[in-house]
């Protein structure tokens, strides 16, 4: 004869038994999805950390890059061309402190990139600040300068100064527009001056050299004083 209160029992024995195994793959299920959630979030974590570090990195070595190279811009132009420069040349070259006058190629290129659709130019993206720039005025004459700013007014204007390599004395500027650019450098230490005016639609220039011990000196008139009103 079978006890009332032993079939309850049987069967909790036989559920229990029975849900076991699926508690367990329960278990096991959700234990494999919180060590991958983890591992998630260990990598992600480890990502973004590292994020900035190889930023830091990349913008290094392009840094480097741009320091290392020095950009070749301005050299003396062929001969066919400084003899067409010569024909025009300004009235400075009789005066005693100009030195000598000769032509030069822009790399143009370099600071006004020219759109293949349009023909328009417009100033170059990238900066140009700290990098170093070659200047050949004449054969015997190369500078090297390190720009210390730049200036972008307008999409197809842009003004770079800076000073020469080693001599924070030794200024220079330019200023490069679609039609016309303009460079002074201008050392003390060698007591000579280099201006180049030039096409920017050729990139031929004249260079002149200013000997500044042969300039005649700066006279001041004298001050304008305003009536009594």
């Amino acid at each position: 004869m079978y006890s009332r209160s032993a079939v309850p029992g049987s069967l909790m024995s036989f559920n229990s038994a029975l849900s076991r195994p699926f508690a367990m793959r329960r278990m096991a299920l959700a234990a494999s999805v919180q060590h991958g959630t983890r591992q998630r979030l260990s990598s992600s974590w480890l990502a973004v950390s590292l994020f900035p570090l190889m930023i830091g990195l990349l913008l290094a070595t392009v840094d480097v890059r741009a320091q290392g190279d020095a950009i070749h811009l301005l050299w003396p132009a062929p001969d066919s061309a400084a003899r067409a420069a010569s024909s025009h040349r300004p009235q400075a070259d009789t005066e005693p402190y100009v030195s000598r006058i000769g032509s030069a190629f822009l790399a143009v290129d370099q600071l006004l990139l020219q759109s293949a659709e349009t023909g328009q130019r417009t100033v170059a993206p990238a900066s140009f600040q700290r990098l170093s720039l070659t200047l050949d005025f004449f054969p015997d004459v190369s500078v090297e300068i390190v720009v210390s700013s730049e200036s972008r007014p307008s999409f197809d204007v842009l003004s770079i100064t800076g000073h020469a390599a080693g001599s924070e004395l030794a200024i220079f500027s330019m200023t490069v527009t679609t039609k016309s650019y303009l460079m002074t450098f201008d050392n003390p230490e060698t007591a000579r001056i280099y201006r180049v005016v030039g096409e920017t639609s050729t990139g031929i220039g004249e260079v002149i050299e200013i000997d500044r011990r042969a300039m005649p000196p700066i006279i001041h008139s004298s001050p304008i004083i305003p009536p009594n009103l």
